[in-house]
């Protein structure tokens, strides 16, 4: 029989004797690999998209593609990092997205379209605004689209506000406020995520966490030292939470600092109101301090919390303390900048 190609190469490697060779030196090779290649059991991938929102008053859609939307999409193909872009032009306005390479950092993109378009503003018509950059993720595709609609039989005892005041409450209900957590560890000894412990107001969390849902990356080893990251959510409840990570190894066993959050499902307001005392301007303290007693009458019922800051005084908001020292305002601003950063996480 007359072998051909394939034939004469089988013959060779049957008969010579490095072909065991080759066998062992490939699966050291590949034992190499999987021990010294970074892994993760539920990777991290960052495939940020930027939304270009643009208004475009007046415009149909045939005109907005010549002037907004076609310059808009020369601009940011030129952007570092672009992978593609795609466009959606109608009546009155248009949006472009740009989709980045994987791997990119989401800040790094947004700041990338913000310089890009606002260094090319020259090119979009006059009376067009600038326009609205929103960064997307993977996080924003929805997954689930719910829709409420009556029945038939029941369709006249519902009103669109009734509808739309049922989503809101259902919204409420099903967008769970969640904490995340990552916490780095070292140990002597290999870990994994069962060495790890969430305590919720000091009990171990365990309602409503999802199989799977923790992620425990291995940061290497340096002198018999190995360093892991720990990343985990915590849903949170009504009040106040306090959030503790415990990292048992044998006999050892460390707790991180309680972390303290409090959620509530109505927002929080904060107010700075402003009454300029002048001749010309009789009666604008009392309106602010009407306008301040309001909304803080609001408190625990409209809005959870209402956090209030008055000038009005004469001595306060004299024209000359605004024209020749701001720091009575800055100040009040500050106030009201840590309050709401103290209470953000009440949101």
């Amino acid at each position: 029989m007359k072998l051909g190609i394939a034939g004469h190469l089988t013959r060779a490697f049957i008969a010579s004797p490095l072909t065991p060779l080759f066998l062992l030196a490939s699966l050291a090779l590949g034992l190499v690999a999987l021990i010294s290649l970074p892994r993760e059991e539920e990777p991290q991938i960052s495939v940020p998209m930027v939304d270009i929102h643009v208004t475009a008053n007046g415009l149909k859609a045939e005109d907005a593609v010549k002037l907004v939307t076609e310059p808009l999409e020369t601009i940011v193909k030129s952007i570092d990092g672009v992978e593609h872009v795609y466009s959606q032009t109608m009546d009155d306005g248009a949006m472009i997205t740009a989709r980045f390479l994987v791997g990119t950092s989401a800040d790094a993109a947004i700041l990338r379209v913000h310089d890009k378009v606002r260094a090319n503003m020259d090119r979009i018509p006059v009376g067009i605004p600038e326009p609205l950059i929103v960064g997307r993720g993977i996080d924003d595709v929805a997954i689930v689209v719910v829709t409420l609609t009556p029945t038939p039989e029941s369709a006249s005892r519902w009103t669109a506000n009734g509808l739309t005041r049922l989503a809101r409450e259902l919204q409420v209900e099903v967008k769970q406020p969640v904490v995340s957590l990552r916490v780095r560890t070292r140990s002597d000894r290999k870990l994994n995520k069962s060495h790890f412990t969430i305590l919720l107001n000091g009990q171990p969390y365990k309602v409503g966490q999802k199989a799977g849902e923790a992620n425990l990356a291995d940061k290497g080893k340096t002198r018999d030292i190995f360093t892991y990251e720990y990343v985990n959510q915590v849903e949170l409840t009504l009040g106040m939470n306090t959030i503790e990570v415990v990292a048992e190894n044998g006999s050892k066993k460390a707790v991180t600092p309680a972390i303290r959050v409090e959620y509530s499902n109505k927002p929080n307001l904060h107010v700075l109101a402003v009454g300029i005392d002048h001749d010309d301007l009789k009666y604008t303290a009392r309106d602010a301090m009407d306008f301040a007693a309001i909304f803080a009458g609001q408190d625990g019922k409209l809005f959870d919390k209402v956090y209030m800051t008055a000038l009005v005084s004469g001595s306060k908001t004299r024209s000359g303390v605004f024209q020749t020292d701001g720091d009575v305002v800055r100040k009040a601003f500050r106030d009201l900048q840590d309050k709401y950063q103290y209470t953000i996480y009440e949101q």
